[in-house]
């Protein structure tokens, strides 16, 4: 083969390579959790600006999870292998293109590796743990199936209707402000 027709081939790879998006690390600009959307800029060097990227939550039919992103944030970003604004927008035409700038998902948040946890997280290995970073307000389901609800501050507990508290054992103690206990 000619060094030209290959420099040819490596040109087109490259310029393949250059419009597809896969997977990659965004910083959140501007966020807007009541449409669970996004602006973001890419942080691979060509600091690419993508608006209105959908933010994609643990969700099922009747139940999410909704993080609370913040302008600055770091997210993982991932690329829609087909077009994703006829599901975002109730229908029309589905583009061709596959894996384009424009069929971007916020997935999660992530972190660096030289920004550590606190040492509170590393006792709870083996638990699920939802917690403010500080650690100051926590919901800890340990390995063993007992559940910690914790906080620094008030915890307050309400409902449209009843509020049931039951032990098999008969045993429940509540302390209050004053350090007693009924």
């Amino acid at each position: 083969m000619s060094a030209e027709v290959e420099r040819y081939f490596e040109r087109q790879k490259k310029n393949t390579a250059d419009n597809l998006y896969t997977c990659t690390i965004a910083e959140i600009i501007k966020v807007e959790l009541k449409y669970m959307r996004a602006d973001i800029k890419l942080l691979t060097g060509d600091e690419n600006m993508i608006m209105q990227v959908p933010i994609a939550p643990q969700q099922t039919g009747e139940f999410i999870i909704r993080i609370p992103y913040k302008v600055g944030d770091n997210v993982v970003v991932m690329f829609a292998q087909s077009d994703i604004a006829p599901f975002l927008f109730g229908g029309g035409a589905s583009s061709e293109g596959q894996h384009t700038i424009d069929d971007a998902i916020i997935v999660g948040g992530i972190r660096s590796f030289n920004e550590l946890l606190l040492d509170e997280f590393a006792e709870h290995e083996e638990d699920l743990v939802i917690a403010k970073r500080d650690f100051s307000a926590r919901i800890i389901i340990k390995e063993n199936s007992e559940i910690l609800i914790e906080s620094d501050e008030d915890i307050n507990i309400a409902s449209k209707k009843n509020i049931n508290i039951s032990a098999p054992n008969g045993v429940v103690t509540t302390a209050d402000s004053r350090g007693g206990t009924s």
